[in-house]
């Protein structure tokens, strides 16, 4: 049984942040569509390398961390980069199923040695360190990591260029806030048995 935690951390979700970060992740993804769609393979690498300029000059402008930009524009620069290596408009998106591919592994060893990387990763935010709830969030999360290559794998084999689009946006930021949230729910509560030992102390 488990208990709320009512000192756990705040929700992850705030709109401002939230916003922010689907533009940098969506629009040059669009931009690369639409000039892919409208003029062909190159056009699309402009489009993409222009949209990430923009959101740069933004954030720049917003006095936003200069890390956070270079890492943001990197990326755009990381998916052209494949695009123009190939001469594939599918290649834009094979950083994405690598990435999976990789996320894939490590959450699926870490749930099967009982070590979950969700304890990890959230050693120092202030959430239940119960291995049980981790190991949840774990297979959660691997969970999604499998359901993107179901998904994408097969339309990069069959260079559907526009659907392996849509796919990245539908399985990125909307599926990334709702995982988000499961796991704060799952990791912002504590077993029974723990909660009491703490009241006990008080």
């Amino acid at each position: 049984m488990a208990v709320e935690h009512p000192s756990g951390p705040p929700s992850p979700l705030k709109g401002r942040d939230l916003r922010r970060h689907l533009a940098d992740a969506v629009l040059p993804n669009i931009a690369f569509l639409v000039g892919y769609e409208a003029l062909g393979v190159q056009e699309g690498v402009i489009a993409a390398v222009a949209a990430g300029l923009v959101l740069v000059v933004v954030r720049l402008l917003a006095r936003r961390r200069l890390t956070m930009v270079v890492a943001a524009f990197g990326l755009v620069l990381l998916h052209v980069l494949m695009v123009l290596v190939t001469g594939e408009g599918r290649d834009y998106f094979l950083p994405w199923l690598v990435v999976n591919s990789l996320a894939t592994v490590v959450f699926a060893g870490s749930w099967l040695i009982r070590r979950p990387i969700s304890m990890r990763l959230s050693r120092f935010s202030g959430m239940t360190d119960d291995p049980a709830a981790h190991l949840r969030v774990t297979a959660l999360w691997t969970g999604l990591w499998v359901l993107h290559l179901l998904v994408g794998v097969p339309l990069y084999a069959a260079s559907q260029v526009v659907a392996l689009g849509v796919a990245k946006f539908v399985l990125g930021p909307p599926a990334i806030v709702l995982w988000g949230y499961l796991t704060w729910r799952l990791l912002r509560t504590r077993p029974a048995a723990v909660a009491a030992a703490d009241e006990e102390q008080r």
